[in-house]
């Protein structure tokens, strides 16, 4: 991968993190969609940030089968 894709890619990753953080406390810019496209963009550039976007996602993806799991309804 190029160098300027790479610091590209840092640049527009670290912008949309930090317009996602002021998005979680503005009510108008959606924060945690910014959130996610920045890490996805500023992580997976390099071999140990994908995985750990990988075990970020996992880890999201577990914990919501296991709630998704205990919310039966009782009767």
């Amino acid at each position: 991968m190029s160098s300027l894709w790479i610091i590209f890619r840092l640049v527009a990753g670290g912008t949309l993190v930090t317009a996602g953080l002021v998005g979680l406390v503005v009510p108008l810019i959606p924060g945690i969609p910014l959130l996610i496209i920045g890490l996805s963009l500023s992580l997976t550039w390099h071999p140990r940030g994908l995985r750990v976007w990988r075990r970020m996602k996992i880890g999201v993806l577990r914990r919501w089968q296991r709630l998704r799991g205990r919310k039966t309804i009782k009767t």
